[in-house]
């Protein structure tokens, strides 16, 4: 298989992930996360701290879905696609060290590529 071809099953594995991750949480957290900080949806907004507050859990469960869809594309994508290939589309957005630890230790070198 071509490594063209290889890339474009990355992305598109990339992109179900992604969907599938954060379609599924949003709605869980549209649903639950409101009941669990005690907000009403329905009621006048009190004031700006908590809506701060709201949207800053939602936005943390929003990046806890985000890397709960790479871990999952990592390790489908690790069955079937080279490495070298993965790391590309990682690496094709702007990364982290902990994005480099985590891709490393769930798609580790092959011995003889050390």
């Amino acid at each position: 298989m071509s490594q063209t071809k290889q890339e474009i099953i990355g992305w598109a594995l990339l992109v179900a992930a992604l969907c599938i991750c954060l379609g599924v949480g949003g709605v869980f957290t549209a649903r639950y996360l409101p009941a669990a900080l005690g907000v009403q949806m329905d009621a006048p907004v009190g004031g700006v701290g908590g809506l701060l507050g709201f949207l800053f859990c939602a936005l943390v469960v929003i990046v806890f879905l985000v890397y709960l869809a790479v871990i999952i594309w990592m390790l489908a994508g690790r069955a079937f696609l080279p490495r070298a290939v993965m790391y590309r589309i990682m690496t094709a957005g702007p990364t982290t060290r902990f994005d480099r630890w985590l891709f490393d230790r769930l798609y580790p070198q092959a011995p003889h590529q050390r």
